[in-house]
């Protein structure tokens, strides 16, 4: 049975059996699979407590139906990867990234784009960074690197967005020209500086997470994530 090879995260993992553990893999070159990692939970030399999510890894694996089985599992040796470390409020917000992926990556759909990008994010949570603004830009990348690029510089008509403008957006479609107290609507300096990869101003934040909260649950069909309703419990 051929075997691949990969450097990748763990997403998800949960207890299979008696001994194993089934986990979700997000892969440079393979995308995101389903595995099964054989008696980890029970082997010697710490097996499970490599298989934690935010440490980059070696893999193998071999399997020709949807669920793949670990050979081999190891930490990522080169300078570039090494195991993030989260807490507090940046630990829940590396397991919404993680959801997010889950939810919305197909399986076995590699972007090697996207991989970088998860990485560059979970850098960004680990240190002092805007936490808000990198979960905005995570967000964005992530739905531009699945073919469903927000525009935040033009409207629907094609008109050129405006700071004093107000818009809103229409089934993750686009941003439609509105009167301002619109249920909804965002300021065009919100839209505007969010492309720019910053906030205008305070009220910014709030207006640009509740957009991607929006645009986000369109392409979610109505799933809920786990990670926001943990966050909130814990606050």
């Amino acid at each position: 049975m051929p075997i691949a090879s990969d450097v990748a995260y763990l997403l998800h993992r949960r207890a299979h059996g008696n001994t194993s553990l089934l986990v979700d893999i997000f892969s440079l070159n393979h995308g995101r699979f389903p595995a099964i990692a054989k008696g980890a939970r029970a082997a010697k030399r710490g097996a499970s407590g490599l298989l934690q999510p935010f440490s980059p890894l070696h893999m193998d694996w071999s399997g020709n139906g949807e669920v793949k089985t670990l050979r081999r599992f190891e930490r990522a040796g080169d300078t570039t990867s090494r195991r993030i470390a989260l807490e507090g409020v940046r630990l829940y917000c590396g397991f919404y990234i993680n959801e997010l992926l889950t939810c919305l990556l197909p399986r076995d759909d590699a972007h090697a784009g996207l991989f970088g990008f998860y990485q560059q994010t979970l850098v960004a949570l680990s240190g002092n960074d805007d936490i808000e603004l990198a979960l905005r830009r995570f967000e964005l990348g992530l739905l531009d690197q699945l073919g469903h690029r927000v525009n935040l510089e033009t409207s629907l008509d094609g008109e050129p967005l405006v700071d004093a403008g107000h818009y809103l957006f229409t089934s993750g479609a686009g941003a439609l020209a509105c009167k301002a107290g619109t249920a909804g609507a965002c300021r065009g300096c919100t839209l505007l500086s969010l492309a720019r990869g910053e906030f205008a101003d305070a009220e910014a934040r709030g207006e640009a997470k509740h957009l991607l909260r929006r645009i986000l649950g369109y392409h979610l069909d109505g799933r809920s994530l786990k990670s926001r309703e943990l966050f909130r419990l814990t606050r």
